[in-house]
């Protein structure tokens, strides 16, 4: 077997062998790389003993078209032989069946297509290659030379396509006349009907008109037909030409009233399906309701003739077609359940994709429906201190809560229902498979607030799950559980969790009630490092961009986050009184104390949050990551800086120069081992910072803030203020104690600094002493603008919580 590749010149570019001797297949060949733009040619040549046959095909490399069609006589319609047809600087002549074929040729030298037969009328029209088009089809009818009375030799309408029954479009139809003798008049019959009458000009005329009037229940193909009148007053033979559209489906005719077309090659609808509002007031929830609007948004499109129907309440979207505009009306986004003063929200989204051919009509219109609703809400909380007289709650109203939460019990409802549903829409709407699974719990929880730095939660509690698709409650499930959990300083103290009850159990000998170990306390272990267990499901992956599944992009358009949020970000705004909001995924498998930090100048935006660095040192493996919003995109989530230290709780804020500054807690040096104590760890927690240049859109190297051997940590930020400025303000403790303890002023207590960062100087003051010594860990807050910042905690006077 053998090949050989020739360009269009004739010359050969590469050749090759295959044969097969000695047992084996042995292979040889020679090959540019790369091939140049340009049409080339394969020739093989197969030998087998006697036998041996040859075939030749053909190809081209770059952005290259190939133009093909029929040439008929535009009277009896029979095809035309000999006819000379040019387009690109290339010509060709018809086969005997009128076919024709101009290949290899380069879209920027395509400007008309021109055919020529003697006895014939020549035929010239305007040629444009669509992007991405490596084929087009251009059929051409010429009409016998006449030299009396006047030839139409093409009618080219504005927008080609199948356009929708019972729909308006006004579409605009040029006629392209050679009058022998001065022009007339060109009149323009649709379906029978005179709807235009134009004064022709020495190249034709053209005339604009409704191409989608009429019945909407059934496919036709329409006749346009243009007849020629010169001043003399002979008439042209009439110039047919077909027209397609395509049935309204049943369901679409609800949106036959608000569907606009003709403006481009789109017919677009945006209507309400469902809007309640609605609440109920009861004795011990206080009340329950629902706030829930969904909407559609509809495209179709005339040149594909292909529907796209979106349904959501949480849903806009980018059509993803050329010359599709960039902003398509938002759906409304309400979804949300009230129960007491807390509120449930979810997302509902789908759509449908379908395509209409005049054979087989309208295929794969099925519409495909997701939707999840997830809430975790306190229903009540059990506060011991109420047994004393109701202290509990007039700490709370004097804005005591962190103290409260010391002996407060919370009780958690949790639902949740997710799933998906195909439904045929056409003859009848109908449910063709699915799945949707709803949950309920109840949990007890004690969860006092520690701080950034360190976490402590013990709970109780249990979960339903049920199958209400494809079989009602054929599927049941229960847990009741158990379990607690302590860190600190980025390390687990200890935590547990064990199934107290189980049904269907893993053994399969019904409700098991018996404590099942989900992962085990060992008091041994002390302070360890955190498990890493997310990343088994590889490393951090960045999701801003990531396409819709496949099962989406069969029924519907992609329903693409980022594209809501670059419209949000280019200023859309909703109608009065109405909002909006989009949950964009941006990073998975990430660390599960990210504690992101964001911060908005106009439309730009800087995150940063704690990322794992996939180190392979247990007790160091987190840096400082950061991405930047720059109005239209999220750049790729990167590190500020590689450090091979453990890193906490960013905090970011713009300053009057448009530049970043990142401030987070680090680890001091390297030298502690993974087993170090608690206290060992706090001793090494310094302040650090780093500023993001805006025009080199870089961060300087990390430096210190504080530099010493003790505690320090709970960084704010607030800016920008009046002069550009920022203010950062953090908590030390001499004693590495989180919680500061003992007398006001003793070594135990805590104490907090202040420091004033300069955006003319770009640098950062001499720290001050703001508040001596604060005992407890009250809750605190930052605010400024203009010329002031207003730092604000509470104080415990006594050491004793439950007395002062």
């Amino acid at each position: 077997f053998t090949w050989a590749l020739r360009d269009s010149t004739g010359t050969q570019r590469a050749a090759g062998s295959l044969t097969y001797q000695g047992g084996e297949w042995n292979t040889r060949h020679t090959m540019p790389t790369p091939l140049a733009p340009g049409l080339y040619t394969v020739q093989y040549n197969l030998t087998d003993g006697g036998r041996s046959g040859s075939a030749v095909g053909s190809f081209s490399v770059g952005d290259l078209v190939d133009i093909t069609g029929t040439v008929r006589d535009g009277k009896s319609r029979t095809p035309l032989a000999g006819v000379e047809v040019r387009a690109g600087g290339n010509t060709t002549q018809t086969d005997s069946s009128g076919k024709y074929a101009l290949t290899g040729l380069s879209p920027s030298a395509l400007s008309t297509i021109s055919a020529t037969k003697p006895g014939y009328t020549s035929y010239e029209d305007p040629l444009q290659a669509s992007s991405g088009n490596r084929i087009i089809v251009r059929d051409i009818d010429l009409s016998p030379a006449s030299p009396s009375k006047p030839v139409i030799t093409a009618v080219t309408p504005q927008y080609e396509g199948t356009f929708l029954a019972g729909v308006p479009f006004t579409n605009r139809y040029s006629a392209r006349v050679t009058w022998n003798g001065n022009p007339g008049v060109v009149d323009f019959y649709y379906d029978s009907k005179l709807v235009a009458s134009v004064p022709g000009t020495a190249s034709g005329a053209e005339a604009s008109f409704d191409v989608g009037s009429g019945p909407s229940s059934s496919p036709a193909v329409r006749t346009l037909r243009v007849i020629a009148r010169n001043q003399a007053g002979t008439t042209s033979d009439p110039y047919e030409k077909k027209i397609t559209l395509a049935p309204l489906p049943n369901w679409l005719r609800r949106m036959q009233g608000v569907l606009l077309c003709g403006l481009s090659t789109r017919c677009t609808a945006s209507v309400s399906l469902l809007d309640i509002q609605k609440t109920v007031p009861l004795a011990i929830l206080d009340r329950i309701g629902a706030d829930v609007s969904v909407g559609a948004e509809l495209e179709y499109d005339t040149q594909s003739a292909q529907l796209d129907l979106v349904v959501g309440a949480e849903v806009s979207r980018d059509w993803e077609k050329a010359g599709a505009r960039p902003e398509f009306p938002f759906v409304t986004n309400k979804l949300k359940f009230y129960v007491g003063n807390k509120e449930v929200s979810g997302s509902l989204k789908g759509g449908a994709r379908g395509t209409f051919t005049i054979l087989r009509g309208w295929e794969d219109l099925r519409l495909l429906i997701k939707g999840s609703l997830e809430g975790r809400f306190e229903a009540t909380r059990i506060n011991l201190l109420n047994y004393f007289g109701g202290l509990g709650t007039a700490l709370d109203m004097i804005g005591l809560r962190q103290v409260t939460d010391l002996a407060s019990f919370p009780i958690y409802v949790i639902i949740g229902a997710d799933g998906e549903v195909v439904f045929v829409l056409d003859p009848g709407l109908k449910i063709e498979s699915g799945e949707l699974n709803g949950s309920f719990g109840v949990e007890l929880a004690y969860e006092p607030k520690l701080g950034g730095l360190a976490e402590l939660r013990a709970y109780a509690g249990g979960k339903a799950d049920l199958q209400f698709l494809p079989e009602l409650f054929k599927d049941f499930a229960l847990q009741v559980y158990a379990g607690y959990r302590a860190r600190f300083l980025g390390k687990l103290v200890g935590e547990g969790e064990f199934i107290l009850i189980e049904y269907p159990s893993s053994s399969e000998q019904g409700a098991q009630w018996i404590a099942i170990p989900v992962w085990s306390p060992d008091a041994r272990e002390g302070f360890r490092p955190l498990k890493r267990d997310y990343l088994d499901a590889g490393p951090p992956r960045f999701l801003a961009y990531e396409p819709s599944t496949g099962k989406e992009q069969r029924h519907a358009a992609a329903l693409a986050p980022i594209e809501r949020f670059r419209a949000m970000a280019s200023g859309y705004s909703r109608a009065a009184g109405g909002e909006y909001h989009v949950e964009l995924p941006f990073v998975s498998n990430t660390f599960p104390y990210s504690e992101p930090s964001i911060a908005a100048r106009g439309t730009e935006l800087m995150m940063v949050y704690v990322a794992d660095s996939g180190s392979a040192d247990p007790a160091r493996f987190t840096d400082i990551h950061y991405s930047f919003f720059n109005g239209s995109d999220w750049s790729q989530p990167v590190a500020i800086s590689t450090d091979v230290r453990a890193e906490f709780a960013p905090k970011v804020a713009f300053d009057g120069n448009g530049d970043a500054i990142a401030v987070w807690e680090r680890e001091k040096d390297t030298s502690l081992g993974a087993d170090a104590s608690i206290e060992a760890v706090a001793s090494k927690m310094e302040i650090v910072w780093s500023r993001w240049d805006r025009t080199t859109r870089t961060w300087s190297t990390p430096a210190a803030l504080t530099h010493n051997d003790h505690l320090d940590h709970s960084t704010l930020l607030v800016g920008t203020m009046e002069d550009g400025s920022l203010s950062a303000v953090w908590t030390e403790n001499p004693s590495n104690l989180l919680v500061g303890s003992g007398a006001e002023g003793s070594p135990t207590a805590s104490r907090v600094w202040w420091v004033r960062w300069d955006a003319q100087s770009r640098s950062w003051g001499q720290p001050s002493l703001l508040v001596p010594s604060v005992v407890g860990r009250p809750p605190e807050s930052l605010a400024g603008a203009g010329r002031r910042a207003i730092y604000a905690w509470s104080r415990d006077s006594d050491g004793e919580p439950v007395t002062s």
